[in-house]
C-alpha cells in the first residue's frame, strides 16, 4: 500500500513540474517541440510525438516530433497514414483515452496494420493519450519504446490535454487564413501579371537585415533561397549570376551601407549588367544582359528606409533586340502566420512595382472596362481613371501618338485582335515614341507599351489584360546610337574591301611579273648551261626578280606589323655625313646604270644626332627608291638635308627634300597617294611593279617619328617630296662607327658549324653554302635535337650554331635558352646566330633576350651570312688570346 501511495505522490509530482514548466514556457512563446522534449525526458523514450486526424477522419498526421540524439526522425513519411485498418486504435482512446503496446513482437503477428507501420520505425513498444475536443478524439499524444514510468500515464494523459489549445488555436489560424484568402485573389492576379517582367523580387527588412522572397523563377529560388541574411544572398547573388566584367559595379549597387542615400531623394534606382543565368529556352550557359532595381517599399516615420524590393529582370530584347522577352515569374505568395501583415506587404510591393511604369491599366474584355492601377498624372488627365477600355485606348492611339507611330499603334491596341496576337505568348510589345512627354529637341521619348495576360474565363478564354506603358529612352538612345556606329563602320569596312580587292589585283599581277621572270630565265638557264654569256645573263635577271619579289612581300610584311602597332623607337647617335654616304653609296650604282643624275646636298649646323636610323633609312629609302622607278633616263634625282631653326632647347628639324623629274602624278590623285593598296597606274600601266604600300608605309613612319610629310606632283614634270623630323642633338663621343673588314675565308677552314633548321630545301642551300665557304657542318632537323647533339658531343665540338626558329618539338628561341642553361659553361656559352624568315625588329630583339649572338634574315644572303659569321668568329678568338 505504501508503494502504490508513493507511486501516486511520484506522478503528480511529474505533472505539477510539467504544468509549471508547460506555463512559463508559454510566456516565454516556446512550441509543442519543447513540451514534446520534456514528456520523452520523461519516460526515456526515443520519440515523442503528436499525430492529428483530418476533418474527414481518413487519415493520421504526424504534426510534431521530438527525437532522441541518434534516432531518425520519421515524421517525414508519416503525414497522410489511413486510418483503415487502425479504427480500433481510435475506438480504443474513445472508450479508455489511452493505448499501450508492451511489446510489439509479442503482441501483434507480421502482416497486421499495426505491425507494418511500427516495425519499419523500430518501435518495440509505444504508450499513447487521446487528444479529444468535447469528447471526439482529434488525435494523440505518443512515446516510442519508454524505458522509464511505463506504468504512469497520468502525465501523458495531461499533457495531451494542454496540446488541445495549441492544436485549436492552429487551426483557427487555417480557418482565418481561408477567410482573408479571397481578398488577396484579385491583388495576386496583378502581382503574378506583373512577374511576367521580373525573374525574381526579394523583400529586404533594412532593420534586421533579412530577406524574403516574393516570387523567383525555379532556378533562381533553388540558387539564393527563401528567406536569409541579406548581404550573404547578395553577395552570394553577385558572385554566382553576375559577369565577372560587370561584378564591381554591381556589388557597388546592392552596397545596403549607401542605399539610404543613393535613395534620399528617389523610389527606384536600376543597374544593368551582363547575367550568367542564361534565357529560359537558351541551350548554352552565354551571358545575357539583366536588369536589377532596388524599389522603395516603406520609410520610418523620420524618413528613413525601412523596408526594399529587390529585382531582377530580363532586359536581353531591349539590349540584342533578337531575342523576346518571355521572363516569367510564378504566383506571389508570401507564407506567414499574420495574414494581415501579408496583405499589407503585397499592397506596398504593387505600390512600389508601379513606380517603374508610367501607366498602368487593369482591363476586363468581357466587360470592356478598364481600371487604373497607377499612372502619372497628364496622362491620368487624357485617359482617365475608368471607364470604356476601347474607347480610352483608341484615345490614346490617336491623340497622344505622332503622326509616324499612329496606324501601328492603333493596330497593337485593337482589343478585338488581342487574344489571337498574344497566343500562348504571356506579353507583347510595340515600341513607340510618346508625344505627351517632349524632351529637349522636340522628339519625343521612346517609350513601350505591353498588354500583360492577367486572367482567362472557365473555357480558357482571355477575359482580363494589364496594358502599361514604360520609358526605354536610354536602352533606345544608345541602339540607335550602337546602329549609327555600325554603319559607320560598315562603311569604313567595305572602303577597306575596296581598297584591298584593288590591291589583290595589283599584286597578283605585280607577283607574277616577277615570278614568270624567274620561271623563265630558269628554263632558258636549264637550255643553256653551256652558254657562259647567256648564263650569266639569265642569273643576272633571275637575281633581279628575286629582289623585286622580296621587295613585295617585305613591304606587305611592313604595312601589316605597323597597322598592329608593334613599333618601338630605337634611338642611336650619328653622324649626318656618315647616313647619307651609305645612302650614296646604296643607289649611286643604279642610278648611274639607269643614266639618271643623281646628286646630295646637305646644309645643316649640328651634323650628329639622335635619330631611329632604321626607320628614318626606310623612310628614305622608299622615297628614293620611287624616285628611281618613276623617273626615266636622262632626268635627275636630288636628295637635300636642311636644318631648320627650333625653339625647343637641346633638339633641331631637318627637313628632307627628295626631288625628281619623273613621270609625275595627277592632281585628282594626289589625296590617296598614302591610302593602302592605291597606285594611279598598275603594273601593266606603269610597266613598273609596286604593291601601293610604300608610301603608306612612309606616312606610317613618319608620323611615329613626329614628322609630317608633303607630296606635291605635277604629270611629266616630276614629284618633290618633303619630310621634316625633329631630332634630339648629339655630341660626336656620342657616335661610334661599326668596322666593315673584308672576310678571310683561311678564318672559316676546319670551323665546325652545326646548323639548326627543319625545312629540307632551306638546310640543303645552307649546307652547300657553308660547306663550299670552308665550313664543316653537322644538321639538326629540330631545336630539341640541336639541343641533344650540344649536350651529348664533347666541349667545343661546335665552334658555332645557326638556329632557325620555327621548328617542331622545340623552336629557336626555347632551344637557346636551355643551351645557355647547360651545365658545363664551355658548352653554354657557343656563339648561336638566328637565321630565319622572322625578320622584324621585334623578332632581333627577342633573339638577343634569348642569348643569342646574331640574326640573319631568310632569304639567305652569301655576303651577310659570311660577314657576320666572320665577324662572330674573330671576336670568339680575341676572347681566347
Amino acid at each position: 500500500m505504501q508503494k502504490l501511495i508513493e507511486k501516486k505522490a511520484s506522478q503528480e509530482r511529474a505533472v505539477r513540474q510539467y504544468l509549471r514548466g508547460y506555463l512559463d514556457k508559454k510566456k516565454d512563446d516556446v512550441t509543442l517541440s519543447d513540451m514534446l522534449e520534456d514528456i520523452g525526458e520523461y519516460y526515456e523514450a526515443d520519440r515523442a510525438y503528436i499525430f492529428e486526424i483530418d476533418a474527414n477522419r481518413q487519415f493520421f498526421r504526424n504534426t510534431y516530433e521530438w527525437c532522441r540524439e541518434g534516432v531518425k526522425p520519421e515524421i517525414d513519411d508519416l503525414q497522410n497514414v489511413p486510418v483503415e485498418g487502425l479504427e480500433f486504435w481510435i475506438e480504443t482512446f474513445e472508450a479508455q483515452g489511452e493505448f499501450y503496446i508492451s511489446s510489439l513482437s509479442e503482441d501483434y503477428v507480421p502482416g497486421s496494420p499495426t505491425y507494418e507501420i511500427l516495425a519499419p520505425q523500430g518501435i518495440e513498444s509505444l504508450m499513447a493519450a487521446a487528444i479529444t475536443k468535447k469528447d471526439k478524439v482529434i488525435g494523440f499524444l505518443g512515446v516510442d519504446n519508454p524505458r522509464k514510468n511505463t506504468d504512469a500515464f497520468l502525465l501523458l494523459t495531461v499533457a495531451a490535454s494542454t496540446c488541445y489549445s495549441e492544436i485549436a488555436t492552429k487551426r483557427m489560424l487555417h480557418q482565418k487564413m481561408a477567410k482573408t484568402e479571397e481578398e488577396l485573389i484579385d491583388r495576386k492576379k496583378i502581382i503574378h501579371s506583373m512577374s511576367e517582367i521580373y525573374t525574381s523580387v526579394f523583400y529586404i527588412n533594412m532593420d534586421t537585415g533579412r530577406f524574403s522572397l516574393v516570387e523567383a523563377e525555379d532556378r533562381i529560388k533553388d540558387l539564393i533561397g527563401t528567406s536569409g541574411v541579406t548581404r550573404e544572398k547578395l553577395a552570394f547573388f553577385c558572385d554566382q549570376l553576375v559577369a565577372p566584367s560587370f561584378r564591381a559595379e554591381v556589388e557597388a549597387f546592392v552596397d545596403l551601407d549607401t542605399l539610404e542615400e543613393r535613395l534620399k531623394d528617389k523610389k527606384i534606382i536600376s543597374k544593368q549588367y551582363l547575367s550568367l543565368m542564361a534565357l529560359p529556352h537558351a541551350s548554352d550557359r552565354k551571358p545575357v544582359w539583366a536588369e536589377c532595381s532596388i524599389i522603395v517599399g516603406d520609410r520610418h516615420d523620420d524618413g528613413t528606409l525601412s523596408h526594399v524590393i529587390f529585382t531582377t529582370r530580363s532586359i536581353h530584347d531591349e539590349k540584342t533586340r533578337e531575342l523576346d522577352n518571355q521572363a516569367k515569374l510564378k504566383e506571389a505568395y508570401l507564407q506567414t502566420n499574420e495574414m494581415n501583415r501579408e496583405l499589407q506587404k503585397n499592397f506596398k510591393i504593387f505600390e512600389s512595382l508601379g513606380a517603374i511604369y508610367a501607366s498602368m491599366y487593369y482591363i476586363d474584355l468581357k466587360a470592356n472596362h478598364f481600371t487604373e492601377i497607377t499612372s502619372i498624372d497628364r496622362v491620368k488627365q487624357c485617359i482617365g481613371e475608368t471607364g470604356d477600355a476601347k474607347e480610352r485606348l483608341d484615345f490614346f492611339a490617336e491623340y497622344m501618338m505622332p503622326e509616324e507611330f499612329k496606324a501601328s499603334m492603333k493596330a497593337f491596341v485593337d482589343l478585338s485582335t488581342l487574344e489571337e496576337r498574344l497566343g500562348d505568348k504571356q506579353i507583347i510589345f510595340e515600341e513607340f515614341r510618346s508625344k505627351l512627354i517632349m524632351t529637349g529637341d522636340n522628339q519625343g521619348t521612346w517609350r513601350v507599351a505591353c498588354f500583360i495576360e492577367a486572367g482567362r474565363d472557365e473555357n480558357g478564354a482571355l477575359s482580363h489584360v494589364i496594358f502599361a506603358t514604360q520609358s526605354i529612352q536610354e536602352a533606345k538612345v544608345r541602339e540607335l546610337d550602337n546602329k549609327e556606329k555600325l554603319e559607320k563602320a560598315l562603311a569604313a569596312t567595305e572602303i577597306a574591301n575596296r581598297a584591298k580587292t584593288r590591291f589583290l589585283f595589283n599584286m597578283s599581277h605585280d607577283i607574277r611579273t616577277p615570278m614568270n621572270a624567274i620561271i623563265g630565265f630558269r628554263d632558258l638557264l636549264e637550255r643553256h648551261q653551256d652558254d657562259r654569256e647567256k648564263r650569266e645573263d639569265y642569273l643576272a635577271k633571275i637575281k633581279s626578280a628575286n629582289e623585286v619579289l622580296l621587295s613585295i612581300i617585305n613591304n606587305v610584311l611592313e604595312m601589316t606589323r605597323i597597322e598592329q602597332s608593334s613599333l618601338e623607337l630605337d634611338e642611336t647617335a650619328g653622324s649626318v655625313e656618315q647616313y647619307c654616304d651609305g645612302i650614296r653609296s646604296m643607289f649611286k650604282v643604279m642610278m648611274e646604270e639607269k643614266g639618271i643624275d643623281f646628286t646630295i646636298a646637305i646644309n645643316v649646323e649640328h651634323p650628329y644626332v639622335f635619330c631611329d636610323v632604321t626607320k628614318s633609312r626606310e623612310v628614305l629609302i622608299n622615297l628614293l627608291s620611287n624616285a628611281y622607278k618613276y623617273t626615266e633616263e636622262g632626268g635627275s634625282v636630288t636628295l637635300r638635308i636642311d636644318e631648320l631653326p627650333t625653339e625647343q632647347t637641346g633638339y633641331t628639324t631637318f627637313r628632307t627634300t627628295v626631288q625628281d623629274t619623273g613621270i609625275g602624278m595627277s592632281e585628282k590623285y594626289l589625296p590617296h597617294i598614302f591610302d593602302e593598296f592605291s597606285r594611279e597606274k598598275n603594273t601593266t600601266d606603269a610597266k613598273i611593279e609596286g604593291t601601293g604600300l610604300g608610301m603608306p608605309i612612309v606616312k606610317q613612319l613618319v608620323d611615329f617619328l613626329g614628322g609630317s610629310i608633303e607630296v606635291q606632283s605635277e604629270k611629266g614634270v616630276g614629284t618633290t617630296v618633303t619630310v621634316e623630323l625633329p631630332h634630339r642633338i648629339a655630341r660626336q663621343e656620342d657616335c661610334y662607327t661599326l668596322i666593315d673588314r673584308s672576310i678571310d675565308p683561311r678564318l672559316f677552314e676546319g670551323k665546325r658549324i652545326l646548323l639548326a633548321e627543319d625545312n629540307e630545301l632551306n638546310a640543303e642551300i645552307a649546307l652547300e653554302i657553308l660547306r663550299e665557304s670552308g665550313f664543316v657542318v653537322d644538321h639538326a632537323e629540330d631545336g630539341r635535337v640541336c639541343y641533344d647533339m650540344i649536350d651529348n658531343a664533347p666541349a667545343g665540338t661546335y665552334d658555332l650554331v645557326l638556329m632557325d626558329i620555327q621548328m617542331p618539338h622545340m623552336n629557336g628561341y626555347d632551344a637557346a635558352v636551355a643551351i645557355r642553361q647547360l651545365p658545363d659553361e664551355a658548352k653554354a656559352s657557343i656563339p648561336i646566330v638566328a637565321m630565319t624568315a622572322n625578320a622584324f625588329e621585334e623578332d632581333k630583339k627577342e633573339a638577343y633576350r634569348c642569348g643569342m649572338n646574331g640574326h640573319l634574315a631568310k632569304p639567305i644572303n652569301v655576303k651577310d651570312i659570311l660577314k657576320q659569321l666572320s665577324q662572330i668568329l674573330r671576336a670568339v678568338e680575341r676572347q681566347s688570346k
